[in-house]
């Protein structure tokens, strides 16, 4: 038993020296379905461009892999305005409580905790609540950190960076070089 592999090109490579091609493969018994998929029948094209999941376009690795880094120094320059902003809740002063309850209903408002009361109650057995807090970037207590316990001119140079990294992940991302493969 084995497989029936049909190819035909269905177009020339982005160089002009190869085709595409898509392989129809088909099993020479009834209980396995056939399938398509779409190569680059090009040694030049290969290493520089990559058939997309689902082969409906040819994607340029250079841009694609330079739309990934820029996308990841974008994640980075989140998570140093989250690690800062994490490093000066120590610093700041937070209320004390009577109850678990309370101690929930003030940090999920103030975007310190996001998760159920019982998770809280279960985390506070073996932490303090300051411990269990956490800020994030878009946490309603950040004005306030930063004008309590944070430095102004730090946190609004980590915010530019971010931004800038931001606006360059986008323009990457419509950057990437992309060549649509002819239907069927």
């Amino acid at each position: 038993m084995g497989w029936e592999i049909y190819t035909h090109d269905i177009a020339d490579c982005p160089c002009g020296q190869g085709k595409i091609v898509r392989e129809h493969h088909s099993p020479d018994n009834p209980w396995s379905s056939s399938h398509e998929s779409v190569e680059i029948s090009c040694t030049i094209c290969e290493k520089s461009w990559q058939v997309s999941y689902g082969g409906s376009e040819l994607v340029e690795r250079a841009s694609r892999d330079a739309s990934r880094e820029a996308e990841k120094a974008y994640e980075k320059s989140m998570n140093s305005i989250s690690d800062y902003l994490n490093s000066i809740l120590s610093e700041y002063p937070l209320p004390s409580f009577k109850t678990q309850k309370e101690e929930f209903a003030y940090l999920t408002q103030a975007g310190l905790y996001d998760g159920k009361i019982g998770q809280y109650r279960y985390a506070r057995r073996d932490a303090e609540m300051a411990d269990i807090a956490v800020v994030r970037i878009d946490s309603l207590i950040v004005p306030k950190l930063i004008g309590k316990v944070g430095n102004a001119d730090s946190y609004n140079a980590l915010l530019l960076q971010s931004q800038a990294a931001k606006k360059n992940a986008a323009d990457k991302a419509l950057a990437v070089k992309t060549i649509k493969i002819p239907s069927k």
